[in-house]
């Protein structure tokens, strides 16, 4: 059955997977998979997070903050990666307190 199985003479195209991992459709899923994370941690964030911290006064006007955790895709060198990080201080202080986006990850 190996027999029948031999790729001799088999060359990848390096330039075709490349082309394939940085393409617009990848980009896209992965985004996808990027925002759903961090929505669940700003939504784990959320419970944690008091109401005088959700929002800052500002010329007498008072403003949402940020949300703690943010998405985005960045292509780089031959891939395309997914990266959630922390947006501000809120998010910082979630991620060192209680390790939100390890906790999603495993």
């Amino acid at each position: 059955m190996a027999d029948a199985l031999r790729f001799e003479g088999f060359q990848l195209d390096h330039a075709g997977v490349i082309e394939i991992s940085k393409s617009a459709a990848v980009r896209s899923e992965l985004g996808s998979i990027a925002s759903s994370m961090a929505n669940r941690a700003n939504a784990e964030a959320s419970t944690r997070i008091s109401d005088e911290d959700a929002t800052f006064t500002k010329n007498g006007h008072e403003f949402a903050r940020k949300r703690p955790y943010e998405a985005k895709v960045k292509a780089i060198r031959r891939t395309a990666i997914g990266i959630v990080s922390t947006t501000g201080e809120q998010g910082m202080r979630d991620q060192s307190l209680h390790h939100t986006l390890d906790g999603l990850n495993h």
